[in-house]
């Protein structure tokens, strides 16, 4: 840019603004390096403006919603919270009672396996797959595992 303005320019620039180019404004661009500067940057501009329309506003209906329903979910959240440490420390505790209770009855466990016949349980398993007690055991504990992983996920989730 020269820095010399066209007496033609702001006639120009207001009918680019209002969408009507006449036959003799163009003429004058072709011939006018400051008008055909102008011409170019103002096409440019409203080519641009009109390629990235602002994104339209949600509806304010929808904001207050969203908002009502993070406002409930919050106040449910803590009402619920004690009820879910209560609710932990009650798995707690139980699973701390099982360790003398199993201790304790542990003879009476014992006793009580000694005298069960586990052939009779278990009578179509095969001779390879050795003791039907052990098969029992591993099972259980396999049970156990995937009971603990559920119950882990569950947890993990709230």
């Amino acid at each position: 840019m020269s820095g010399t303005i066209c007496d033609h320019e702001p006639e120009l620039l207001a009918a680019m603004a209002a969408g009507e180019l006449s036959e003799a404004l163009q003429q004058h661009a072709v011939s006018c390096a400051e008008c055909a500067e102008t011409l170019l940057v103002a096409t440019f501009l409203r080519r641009e403006a009109a390629a990235t329309a602002p994104a339209p506003l949600p509806d304010p209906a929808y904001l207050w919603w969203r908002a009502g329903l993070a406002r409930r979910s919050a106040a449910a959240g803590r009402a619920t919270s004690l009820i879910t440490i209560v609710q932990q420390a009650a798995i707690l505790s139980a699973a701390l009672l099982v360790v003398p209770l199993v201790r304790w009855s542990w003879p009476h466990l014992v006793h009580w396996l000694g005298a069960l016949n586990l052939r009779a349980l278990a009578p179509e398993l095969p001779a390879s797959a050795g003791n039907p007690f052990l098969v029992i055991a591993i099972s259980g504990t396999l049970l156990a595992v995937f009971a603990l992983l559920d119950l882990h996920a569950d947890w993990s989730r709230d």
